[in-house]
């Protein structure tokens, strides 16, 4: 097991206004993804990212934040 560069986001990460998705970030090595999905509505969001690295965790959490909302509210949510 290991420990998580940023302790402020961690479960929770995957709620949306209206939805709640399963899922899970992940790292190594400089890359860093998330992916959520809601298997009832039959949609998933994957983001993949290369160069991340762990001392910018928390602003790249942020950053993942918005392009998960973005991607549900203009392409899923239409």
């Amino acid at each position: 097991m290991q420990t998580p560069a940023d302790t402020l986001h961690q479960y929770g990460f995957a709620l949306l206004r209206r939805e709640t998705m399963a899922g899970h970030t992940g790292s190594a090595c400089g890359l860093y993804s998330v992916m959520f999905f809601e298997p009832e509505k039959k949609f998933g969001i994957v983001v993949i990212s290369n160069g991340c690295h762990t001392a910018y965790a928390a602003a790249f959490n942020t950053v993942m934040k918005k392009v998960v909302n973005i991607l549900y509210e203009e392409v899923v949510n239409k």
